[in-house]
């Protein structure tokens, strides 16, 4: 049902998205069983997953940037395995972190828990130090 909602979402402002926040502002007009609808709580009036948020929230202006940005990091990691037959383990590490957050983001919604929010931006930013091509030897 949220995947429909979101899709729906993205149809009707594909471009920008329905903007940050506004799923649950629009959940209503999007939830296809008013029957059901008042069962729902309003903190439940979600997408329970980042990538179907970004999606219906930010629309075209938001996932494209978003997804360059996480294939940025992984062109990173698989450039840095290259160089080195057994990468270091901190930057095993910080992969695994990443990709762990990454799959966390089809659960519910990191943006909106400022410390999930915080460990992402931390785990970008340690993977983008330590898989820094200027480093190694080409």
């Amino acid at each position: 049902v949220r995947t429909s909602m979101a899709q729906h979402m993205f149809a009707d402002h594909p471009l920008a998205g329905a903007g940050f926040e506004h799923f649950r502002i629009l959940f209503d007009s999007y939830y296809p069983d008013a029957d059901k609808l008042r069962a729902i709580p309003q903190e439940k009036k979600i997408a329970d997953n980042m990538y179907l948020t970004l999606y219906a929230e930010a629309g075209l202006v938001g996932i494209i940037p978003f997804i360059f940005f996480m294939a940025s990091f992984f062109k990173k990691i698989f450039r840095t395995s290259k160089y080195h037959a057994s990468p270091e383990p901190g930057q095993l590490t910080i992969a695994m972190s990443l990709m762990g957050v990454l799959i966390e983001m089809a659960g519910y919604e990191l943006w909106y828990w400022p410390g999930m929010y915080m460990i992402f931006c931390l785990i970008c930013g340690m993977t983008s130090g330590m898989f820094d091509e200027s480093h190694h030897e080409t």
